[in-house]
């Protein structure tokens, strides 16, 4: 094969620059809650907008988006299994069934103390409820507009700080008709503990305890034009959720994102394609999933970076050829994420281990883009040798998958225009 035929990739110094743009950085707090044992019994998680944040800027449905899309799978890949996680919902996100996006077993939606308790809301709560969810109103401090919500309520949140032990006292004694578990939040010393503790409360947060800590990651930052199909094909009454996987193949960071939501929800599911991610997640969840992603994304600009476009390419390549391969059985969707996601050490700047392990991917992907022996591996060889321009290297690869080099050569033209005009048209910088 020659050269003219597959350009080699851009250089060394370019791809470290893209990559250094590329990467969001993700933070959320995560401040524990005790049991009357002094065990951690859960976790409470906020939106933080850097490391050395202690509260935030952003709107509350804004804050809370960002914790659903990225932050509660940073908060639980440190926590065992067994404990909750408290997230606000603000009033607008309790309407339109934000938490639907994540699992009963995992989310405790917490009621702000300034969502009024209309009819609506109680409404939408309610449902919560009767799927499952464990419901926790935050910042009881005496407010009668509150008490709607005590029948419903499992937890209910009282703000200690500042009070006095005598208005601690009057508030917990008003509160002795209610089921709900009394949870006392902004605990500052002991004294008030143990005044908790022996009122009757079953849970206890504050300073005296643990200050939030921020916890630090990062996504691949989406793409436009995917965000813009996905709000299109919502507002069609007629949209299939079978079509939701090919838009979402044209962006390898919402992709990335969707794999690892569902390693949260789902952690015994092994993926083998985005259509098979997408039947796994269901119509609905991915819907309210996507939407909070896409709210989440609303303030950050688009990044049209090398490795994107990089990603898509090969992506698109491996699809192009997946039909001329004879010697290896692999379904074409399988092959795209295959591709895809090759390149995804360098779009999170973190080694491809410890990014596969918090992708629920099926063994023989995760295999081959580990770098480990398999049918597969010889798919990103192939990728990696024709931007390296290892001409020799991607004739051995292509007579092991009887795939003719003519044909190579026209699917990586094809897969470039391919990956070239989804990025253009995102308004990102294209290659």
């Amino acid at each position: 094969m020659t050269e003219s035929r597959l350009p080699s990739d851009t250089t060394d110094s370019e791809s470290k620059k893209a990559q250094s743009q590329l990467s969001v950085p993700v933070y959320v707090a995560r401040q524990p809650v005790f049991d009357r044992q002094e065990s951690i019994w859960g976790y409470e998680l906020l939106y933080r907008a850097n490391v050395k944040d202690s509260t935030w800027e952003e709107s509350a449905n804004v804050a809370t988006s960002k914790v659903i899309s990225d932050g509660i799978f940073l908060a639980l890949s440190s926590i065992p299994d067994s404990n909750k996680v408290l997230i606000n919902f603000p009033k607008y996100m309790l309407l339109n069934g934000s938490a639907k996006a994540l699992s009963p077993g995992v989310c405790i939606p917490e009621i702000l103390e300034d969502v009024e308790a209309t009819p609506k809301v109680i409404a939408a709560v309610k449902e919560l409820k009767e799927l499952g969810y464990t419901i926790a109103v935050d910042d009881f401090t005496g407010q009668k507009e509150l008490e709607p919500y005590f029948e419903i309520a499992d937890i209910l949140k009282v703000d200690m700080l500042g009070m006095s032990f005598a208005e601690i006292i009057k508030i917990t004694q008003r509160l002795k008709p209610y089921k709900f578990k009394l949870l006392g939040e902004k605990i500052e010393d002991r004294k008030t503990y143990e005044l908790a503790k022996s009122l009757g409360y079953d849970l206890f947060q504050g300073y005296f305890f643990a200050k939030p800590e921020i916890v630090e990651g990062s996504k691949i930052a989406s793409n436009g034009l995917t965000k813009l199909k996905l709000l299109k094909e919502f507002a069609d009454p007629e949209y299939q959720v079978k079509d939701l996987a090919k838009t979402i193949s044209f962006d390898v960071g919402l992709s990335h994102r969707l794999l690892r939501y569902i390693s949260t929800v789902s952690r015994e599911s092994k993926i083998t394609s985005l259509a098979h991610a997408v039947t796994i997640m269901g119509g609905n969840p991915l819907k309210q999933w996507l939407m909070i992603t896409m709210l989440a994304d609303g303030s950050e600009g688009d990044r049209g970076k090398e490795l994107i476009f990089q990603a898509a390419r090969r992506g698109k390549f491996m699809e192009l050829i997946s039909g001329r391969i004879k010697n290896v059985r692999i379904h074409r969707d399988s092959l795209f994420l295959l591709g895809l996601f090759s390149n995804l050490d360098a779009l999170l700047n973190q080694p491809m281990h410890e990014v596969l392990k918090n992708l629920p991917l099926d063994d023989e992907l995760s295999c081959a883009l580990r770098g480990e022996e398999n049918p597969l591996r010889g798919f990103v060889e192939l990728l990696e040798s024709i931007e390296l321009g290892d001409w020799r290297k991607v004739d051995a690869v292509l007579e092991v998958l009887e795939v003719s080099q003519p044909a190579a050569a026209k699917a990586f033209a094809a897969a470039g225009l391919w990956a070239h005009e989804i990025i253009s048209h995102s308004g990102e910088k294209s290659y």
